[in-house]
């Protein structure tokens, strides 16, 4: 949609009618006259409204199926992900094909090992009833024997025939398949499966609803604790009839409609939304799954026979939530209606209603199930700005452009004839419902918690007042806005407490009670506000032994799940070790159970280094015996078995076994460890991390100006473009042009946890800062060269930057000014280089540059208030900062940092980030310049090259058949990279490279550009680079 807006906006500067089509929007009073006026201005300046849609496709079906079998067959099993691409294989599957056989066979096996035997059951039916090779059917008989006995019913009759049935497929099978043989034994001796594990049991939801005693008499599902009122300020709204308790249902609403979100289209039923193993594809479309037939043709119904063809568009342009919700109400409302004559006077109705209280009741009554109730919400159309109305519009037309040459809503799929469009009054009717839709959702969107989501104690009151008026218009006067409530750590404390943090709360129906007792408990007793009341419901991020354990337990549920994921169990238990107060048994437990996890993981050396970790620290001494046996163990997979190491290990570990309960059933295994040590299986060799740096390339020919270029560029200056860099050759594809060391560099937050704060290295044996939770290290070296080089001023800024949002440009922003002062501490001037790069202030719009001193006046605030930097920790007055020439100083080099960087940020590839097979021309310009501050005259852009798919293939071109035979030959061998791309599996493919970019070499000097396949080579090329250099290495 962000395209569409830009090549608009783009024709209307350049016709000069920005400022009086402005005018002409903003008369309009209506949805409906504001779409209609959207469509035109569409048609007239003929912008294209784009369309990017997934269909029914076997090669991709195929692409998702070898992406789950690659994560079955994974020595570190992760089922919930497997179970997802085996879904989406289904979801891609043309219907009735061979390819969704193979996709249900496939999904049932991880099904049977989830423990899933009810839906493992389903799939081998589907699969089975599909064309599924005679050869392997036996395979799924076979599994169905196992998941009947899995079930208990040995005794039935079920059973026999499963096996009878199993056994005439048997002859199909070849007789060389390893399998075989195991199969025979399962038909021939049923009784041997073994049926400890009983069928995984899904949470029933439906237990843990509450109720409501005292219900309301005019609002349907709601409590007699609230009351509909209205008034010219707030419209319609609830207000309290009496004191209503922490804790105290105020509703149960059946919702009007609901959507699933994109990230869960393949976990979750489309209609009912609950999470399923075993969804069922839409026949016709991709991006819908439901549970069961049931679902699927209810959904049919009420509302997908409509949105089948339109769903998918709206997903690929980027559509969100928003616009898949006010597509599914302008569905739902003209189900409900039964036509369109009905529904328009049902809003005839609604909008000539003389009591705004009860409009949009129905018999008396707040019904939540029909549309009325959600026609009268509050939309606050008077109170949004123009081009916040604008954009809801423009996504309306989208969303009823599709509607009408996609769907047969309007009795049959219309042309796409814009003009036609414009004068059907359905068409305008319904895109008018929609925009309100786009205007209702946003107003309405909230929790009756604490708050509206700007909580007191963490937004202060001008920050709070501004976001809840940008979202829902209305002025807060709750009571921590009128008295300007603190926020934390500044709100008052009554004393200090330590909640004990339960991570697994399925089998504690307590907890709720439990938790509003002590709610209770603090309302009664203290005033407001108060700091442990926040801490029950938000969490302060600081040293924190509580925390430490709530991170700790989320590790252990990981480590002990039937889908174990290690990644994430390590990043857990790593989160533990960092939130542990230094010196704390805390600590000492968190290195204790990573080291577990670092052991499962083959990562022998890091499980070692933990184990010696908390050792040294508090760690239990009933308990240590298990450290020594694993440092044993860890030792003997090291292959270290013939070194007095070994035996020194095992005597320590004897030393600490007398302190073990006697009743500890692991005390057992330990023995049998330290007794016969030489029965440790030794198959597994360690986990070898990638060599990061083999993958380096050379240059040979030497800048003599540049350090770490290529001589075959040099650096010049002019008006226009400032310093640049040209060309002072051909250069060839793949050529490196420059081996730079980063002047310093930022670890971005979501790899706090994983990746070392100094080096950036991946490591999985992380140690934590002493006094700040957002930094780790992966040694003692690192940790203490990040002290000396930024990390003592950062320490207690980081965090702050962190918390309220600011992104990796203010972390940058940081660390380079806290760099040039300690630089210019030792005389160096390397930071020069940085500063004087451009910045391209006099182009930036005053909205812009004042956004980024907001930035910079925070950052060193924090500086000032937070860290030495400027001697001494300063007071948080801001006048006196203002008039502090060091602080201003400081303040200014950081929004020049805030300027540059952005300038700056590009790779030496093909493009900016803005391909021309990606992005049209005019969007490219506007966000080049919009970053860059400069027009681009490259080759595609002067002769506006397609974007893909119209870029055309080197098949059309009329080339000589010699030139034919050494391209197809090319792709023939492209193709093999590319799956291996795909698959991420380049590690031990040293040639990859260099055949790529031989094969490049082939193309450029046989095909004209632009040529499709030249793309696709090129964009695989750069996918390799990243995964030799720039990756991230997968435990799972």
């Amino acid at each position: 949609m962000e395209q569409i807006l830009e090549n608009l906006s783009e024709k209307l500067k350049n016709a000069n009618e920005h400022e009086k089509r402005n005018k002409e929007y903003s008369s309009i009073s209506t949805d409906e006259e504001r779409v209609k006026f959207t469509m035109g201005l569409i048609h007239e300046h003929n912008v294209q409204l784009l369309m990017k849609f997934e269909e029914k496709s076997a090669s991709q079906s195929v692409l998702y199926r070898n992406e789950g079998n690659k994560l079955f067959t994974s020595h570190n099993l992760s089922l919930n992900k497997t179970i997802e691409m085996y879904t989406k294989s289904i979801a891609f599957a043309p219907i009735s094909s061979k390819e969704l056989s193979i996709a249900y066979a496939n999904r049932s096996a991880a099904l049977f090992t989830a423990r899933l035997y009810n839906a493992c059951l389903l799939d081998i039916g589907r699969a089975l009833t599909l064309n599924y090779e005679q050869r392997l059917r036996v395979k799924l008989y076979a599994r169905r024997v196992k998941c009947l006995i899995m079930l208990k019913k040995k005794s039935d009759t079920e059973v026999d025939k499963a096996i009878e049935e199993a056994r005439m497929w048997l002859d199909k099978m070849d007789m060389n398949n390893p399998k075989r043989s195991v199969i025979e034994e399962t038909l021939t001796n049923p009784e041997k499966i073994v049926t400890i594990e009983t069928e995984f049991v899904k949470w029933e939801e439906e237990k843990y609803c509450p109720n409501i005693h005292d219900k309301n008499q005019e609002i349907i599902g709601a409590s007699s604790a609230v009351e509909l009122r209205y008034s010219d300020e707030f419209g319609k709204h609830i207000l309290a009839t009496r004191d209503i308790k922490p804790g105290e249902v105020l509703a149960l609403e059946e919702c009007y409609t609901s959507v699933l979100i994109p990230e869960k289209f393949y976990t979750n039923c489309s209609y009912c939304l609950t999470q399923t193993w075993s969804l069922i594809p839409c026949d016709a479309c991709v991006t819908v799954l439901y549970c069961n037939d049931e679902c699927k043709n209810a959904a049919w119904e009420e509302f997908h026979d409509i949105e089948c063809k339109v769903i998918g568009s709206l997903v690929g342009v980027g559509m969100n939530n928003l616009g898949l919700m006010s597509l599914r109400l302008a569905v739902k409302a003209l189900k409900e209606a039964k036509s369109f004559n009905n529904l328009k006077l049902l809003i005839d109705l609604a909008d000539n209603a003389k009591d705004p209280r009860t409009n949009g009741f129905t018999d008396g009554k707040l019904d939540d199930t029909k549309y009325i109730s959600v026609y009268t919400l509050a939309r606050n159309t008077e109170k949004r700005s123009i081009p916040d109305l604008f954009g809801r519009s423009l996504n309306a037309v989208y969303i009823v452009y599709m509607l009408a040459t996609r769907s047969k809503m309007f009795g049959k799929v219309l042309n796409n004839n814009l003009e036609n469009l414009v004068n059907n009054q359905f068409v305008t009717f319904i895109g008018g419902l929609i925009m309100r839709h786009q205007q209702i959702i946003p107003s309405n969107v909230h929790s009756i918690f604490d708050n509206y989501g700007m909580h007191y104690a963490l937004h202060p009151k001008n920050y709070r007042l501004s976001r809840l008026y940008q979202q829902f218009r209305f002025v807060c006067n709750c009571r921590s806005c009128i008295e300007d409530w603190p926020t934390f750590p500044n709100v008052p404390s009554f004393w200090y407490y330590e909640l004990a943090v339960r991570a697994e709360v399925e089998d504690n129906s307590e907890i709720v009670e439990d938790l509003l007792n002590i709610v209770n408990v603090f309302f009664e007793r203290v005033s407001l506000p108060c700091r442990e009341l926040n801490e029950i419901i938000e969490t302060l991020k600081e040293k924190s032994a509580s925390q430490s354990v709530l991170y700790r337990n989320e590790g252990n549920k990981l480590f002990t799940s039937h889908n174990l994921s290690l990644n994430k169990t390590i990043e857990m238990y790593t989160k533990s070790i960092a939130f542990a107060p230094i010196s704390s048994k805390e600590l000492s437990i968190a290195y204790a159970n990573r080291s577990a996890a670092l052991f499962t993981a083959r990562l022998y050396n890091a499980c070692l280094l933990d184990i010696g970790r908390a050792l040294t620290l508090n760690y239990e001494q009933r308990l240590r015996v298990k450290l020594y046996a694993r440092r044993v163990k860890c030792l003997i997979m090291l292959k270290k078995k013939s070194d007095t190491e070994v035996d020194k290990a095992i005597e320590e570990a004897r030393m600490w076994l007398d302190k073990m309960d006697m009743n500890n059933p692991k005390r057992s295994v330990i023995e049998e460890t330290l007794t016969n040590p030489e029965k440790i299986v030794t198959i597994e060799t360690e986990f070898v991390k990638w060599e990061e740096e083999k993958y380096c390339p050379n240059i040979h020919d030497k800048n003599q100006e540049i350090i770490g270029a290529s001589s075959a560029v040099e650096l010049r200056y002019s008006d226009e473009f400032g310093k640049h860099i040209l060309a002072t050759r051909d250069i060839k594809p793949g050529e490196v042009l420059a081996l730079e060391e980063c002047y310093t560099s930022v670890l971005i937050p979501e790899k706090f946890y994983t990746n070392c704060s100094y080096c950036l290295t991946q490591t999985w044996s992380l140690i934590p800062c002493d006094a700040c939770v957002t930094v780790l290290y992966c040694n003692d070296e690192c940790k203490n060269a990040a002290w000396e080089e930024f990390h003592d001023i950062e320490c207690k800024v980081i965090g702050s930057l962190v918390g309220v949002g600011m992104n990796n440009l203010g972390l940058m922003s940081l660390r380079l000014a806290v760099k040039a002062l300690k630089e210019a501490k030792l005389d160096d001037t390397k930071y020069i280089s940085v500063y004087t790069l451009a910045r391209n202030t006099e182009k930036r719009s005053i909205p812009d540059l004042f956004g980024r001193s907001l930035n910079a006046v925070y950052i060193v605030y924090m500086l000032a208030t937070r860290s030495k930097m400027f001697g001494k920790v300063l007071n948080n007055n801001l006048e006196n900062l203002v008039n502090n020439q060091f602080v201003t100083f400081i303040g200014g080099l950081i929004m020049r940092h805030q300027q540059i960087i952005p300038s700056n940020v590009h790779s030496i590839f093909d493009n900016y980030g803005m391909h021309y097979a990606l992005h049209p021309k005019n969007y490219r310009l506007s966000r080049l310049y919009q970053q860059f501050r400069f027009v681009c005259n490259c080759r595609s852009c002067i002769e506006d090259w397609p974007t893909f798919p119209n870029v055309p293939s080197f098949w059309v071109q009329r080339l000589a058949n010699v030139n034919n035979e050494k391209l197809n030959y090319a792709m023939v061998k492209f193709s093999k990279y590319y799956e291996l791309a795909v698959r991420a599996e380049v590690e031990d493919n040293s040639e990859i490279v260099e055949d790529l970019l031989n094969i490049v070499n082939v193309f450029f000097e046989r095909v004209s550009l632009p040529c499709r396949e030249l793309n696709e080579i090129i964009e695989t090329l750069k996918r390799v680079y990243s995964l030799l250099a720039n990756r991230f290495q997968s435990l799972d």
